[in-house]
């Protein structure tokens, strides 16, 4: 598709690729397959700590080990992108995904729960590649106005690998023996690691760093400003601090709501295993309609303020009624509002990424976004233990008084937040321009 911008001189031509969608869904497998790791063993913690002989509690740390990953590589992650732009961070990504798919086949099959944490590291660590390139191939391949729209579509990649974990327990474990959970965990270990290495193939093929032509005037304005600026500065921008912490608060009451879920509905019902299992994939599965129908309307809607302000209420209207069912253990209630929940969460951070790439342009989405995703893996680690205790002796309903106050707190910040949308004002400014030509 081409598109003529008459506002330069000469009027200058900007082509759009079909690689790029080809691009799009090799990186959304890629985002797949990492979140399907993150719950991989820790959905199945009992089948695991039978296998290998551990404690449910050791089993945690596969999924605690991302939150470990984030930070540790948040630097080198930050300096391969910087350095070697998306092709080469995109193809090492997913190759070290594949990789320790690899290591934890061999892990499964000798029977050694060291190797299987060895090998779950590696995509762990590689997280902030999943959640920071999409704002870069957006950026690099696709029209401004639809950089939401690429964020929002590997959300639901990623919203379905989740999903994908958190169905096994039904699907492939349920009520078998241990010989029988051995196969079936050396069974799926070879086919994720199969799956993910064809991803890593098929990038070495196909993708490329950038198109041979931009896709928009904000993509070819961006080395004409000045992105050496160092991060004391980007911090000094008001609206990125308070989107930082928007973003982290938002990331940490969604892994509090997940992970104490177990813990919570089971402090409510005696035989509640149906209902966590129903309650957690409801919330997941959530996430893949809310990241299609937030892209779209942040791409028509640029009030990104107004809709920040809208989704942080719904966000504490959905969770108070999620406890007000859980608190009289009306099922039917807590299905349908852990939904609302876990949709407006999602649409939020998917809102957010945009808003922040948004406000902080031209500086470098690499840096922005990797500084946010490190910061935003912290809150997690602190809410988590403190609504685990609060649950122990406090009750369900009472501890989830925690996240309704994280859900004030994150309200009235985002009325602090200004709709400055500098990149959209470039395009804006571009076609305005055309229009007069």
């Amino acid at each position: 598709m081409h598109k003529v911008d008459f506002s330069a001189n000469p009027p200058r031509l900007f082509v759009h690729y079909k690689r790029r969608y080809v691009i799009a869904i090799l990186l959304g497998l890629f985002t797949a397959t990492n979140f399907y790791q993150n719950y991989e063993y820790s959905a199945i913690a009992d089948v695991v700590s039978k296998c290998f002989k551990v404690d449910v509690s050791d089993v945690n740390w596969t999924a605690l080990l991302y939150n470990i990953g984030s930070v540790l590589a948040v630097y080198p992650t930050l300096k391969c992108i910087e350095r070697f732009g998306f092709r080469i961070s995109f193809i090492v990504a997913s190759f070290a995904n594949a990789l320790g798919s690899c290591v934890k086949c061999l892990a499964v099959k000798n029977g050694l729960y060291g190797v299987l944490l060895l090998g779950q590291l590696f995509p762990a660590s590689l997280t902030l590649f999943a959640m920071s390139l999409p704002a870069i191939l957006g950026a690099n391949w696709f029209k401004s106005d639809r950089v939401v729209i690429v964020i929002g579509i590997n959300s639901a990649f990623g919203a379905c690998g989740s999903v994908a974990a958190f169905l096994a327990p039904s699907l492939i474990f349920d009520q078998i023996g241990i010989l029988e959970s051995w196969f079936e965990l050396f069974s799926t270990s070879v086919a994720i690691a199969t799956f993910t290495s064809i991803v890593f193939a098929i990038s070495v093929l196909i993708v490329q760093d950038k198109p041979p032509s931009p896709p928009s005037l904000a993509a070819v304005s961006r080395p004409r400003n000045s992105t050496d600026e160092s991060i004391s500065i980007l911090l000094k921008n008001r609206n990125y601090f308070l989107l930082l912490i928007t973003y982290s608060l938002v990331i940490g009451m969604l892994q509090v709501t997940l992970v104490i879920l177990n813990q919570s509905i089971l402090a409510q019902f005696v035989n509640g295993n149906r209902v966590v299992t129903i309650a957690g994939t409801l919330t997941i599965i959530s996430g893949i309609p809310s990241s299609l129908v937030t892209a779209f309307l942040c791409e028509k809607c640029k009030r990104y303020r107004l809709l920040l302000n809208i989704f942080c209420f719904l966000v504490i209207l959905f969770f108070t009624l999620y406890t007000i069912g859980l608190w009289l253990k009306i099922v039917p209630i807590i299905y349908l509002f852990i939904f609302f929940t876990g949709f407006t969460y999602v649409s939020l951070t998917v809102l957010l990424v945009d808003y922040i790439v948004e406000v902080t342009y031209p500086y470098p989405e690499s840096r922005t976004l990797n500084i946010v995703f490190c910061v935003a893996r912290i809150p997690g680690l602190i809410f988590i233990p403190i609504s685990s205790l609060l649950i122990k002796h406090c009750g369900s309903t009472q501890a989830n008084f925690l996240i309704i106050g994280i859900a004030l707190f994150n309200f009235l910040i985002s009325f602090m937040v200004t709709n400055d949308l500098r990149r959209h004002r470039i395009n804006l400014k571009r076609d305005i321009l055309s229009a007069l030509n």
